[in-house]
């Protein structure tokens, strides 16, 4: 009975691996191949390798291969180590001579794949585990603010974000144009083209007073934003002082009937420098930044004469005036009776 028992067990097993194996070739996607420069994602159109098969996304490719056709290294040598300030459970992903990898610090990192070297690194709100995706020259990833991000895969900006309702330790797949990400609120995402619009467009700020700001006054600055495809969701004026490393943030509110958008800088002391930049959201969460090509907008603050000196300094030059005065007339009295003939 025992050995029928097991065969029975051993039977059934079989039969199950089969039906399993049959499922995953029906349900994994087809005609998705990496090349150079990431995938493609149409069905029936693949693309030739080339010399450098890279590594765009978790696994390789959507099925998920972890497999490489280029060659591996002959050897152990490690030949760059970067740190950065936490763990690292984040795979890195390897497109276009760079490595893309998060970090616990909540760092997104793109590195130079040769050297190590950093290239740029953008800051979520939260732990990076999720590994990047790179495709049509953006990063995706995940973070436990509960954000997934689309970041430009050569500078680090921000293309768009979407916040979900947890924390967002998938990692995401891209195919057909749409990225696919799951979030710990329980639902499966994907984002099309609506998220791939064009930013807000931010114009040249304009400040009052325009001229020299005197201590403790106040700075209001002023600008024009618009969507052609989206409407605004918000903007923010932050500024720091003197070279400062953290932003103030002030919400800038739309005023109707100019059409401009405005926030008060407070007053600082005298010889305060001020720097500005501003940043504004559409409904669709496309960001976009102008910071005066990261040069910033900027102003100094500078003394002014306190009104209890002003009256004593108008005497003062008042006395000065008259008394050269005074003497000039003498002098001029003088040299006229030194010539009058004597009778």
């Amino acid at each position: 009975m025992d050995r029928k028992r097991k065969e029975h067990e051993l039977s059934e097993r079989f039969w199950v691996g089969v039906v399993l194996a049959l499922l995953l070739v029906v349900v994994l996607p087809t005609g998705v191949s990496v090349g150079a420069v990431g995938f493609m994602g149409e069905p029936g159109v693949s693309v030739a390798q080339s010399s450098v098969d890279w590594w765009p996304m978790f696994h390789h490719d959507l099925n998920h291969l972890r497999y490489s056709t280029s060659k591996a290294p002959n050897t152990n040598n490690t030949i760059w180590r970067y740190t950065t300030c936490y763990e690292v459970d984040s795979s890195p992903a390897v497109a276009d001579g760079k490595v893309y990898v998060g970090s616990w610090d909540g760092n997104v990192y793109a590195l130079d794949a040769s050297t190590g070297k950093p290239v740029w690194n953008y800051t979520t709100g939260g732990n990076v585990w999720s590994s990047p995706a790179v495709a049509d020259g953006k990063v995706y990833v995940g973070s436990w603010d509960g954000n997934v991000y689309a970041l430009d895969a050569s500078t680090g900006k921000p293309v768009w974000y979407y916040t979900t309702g947890g924390n967002v330790w998938s990692s995401p797949a891209v195919a057909d144009g749409k990225v696919y990400v799951g979030s710990w609120d329980g639902n499966v995402y994907a984002f099309g083209p609506p998220h791939l619009s064009q930013p807000p467009n931010i114009g040249v700020p304009s400040r009052e007073p325009s001229g020299d700001i005197m201590q403790d006054q106040e700075v209001t600055v002023l600008v024009n934003v618009t969507d052609v495809e989206n409407n605004i969701n918000n903007v923010t004026l932050s500024y720091t002082t003197n070279n400062g490393t953290s932003w103030l943030n002030l919400q800038m509110n739309h005023n109707s009937t100019t059409g401009l958008y405005g926030a008060t800088i407070p007053g600082q002391q005298a010889g305060t420098w001020v720097k500005y930049k501003i940043t504004a959201f559409d409904t669709a969460k496309n960001q976009a930044v102008n910071d005066n090509a990261e040069k910033y907008y900027a102003y100094q603050v500078i003394s002014k004469v306190p009104s209890a000196i002003t009256p004593l300094i108008f005497t003062v030059s008042l006395i000065v005036v008259v008394t050269v005065s005074l003497i000039v007339v003498v002098i001029v009295a003088k040299r006229k009776l030194r010539k009058k003939p004597q009778n």
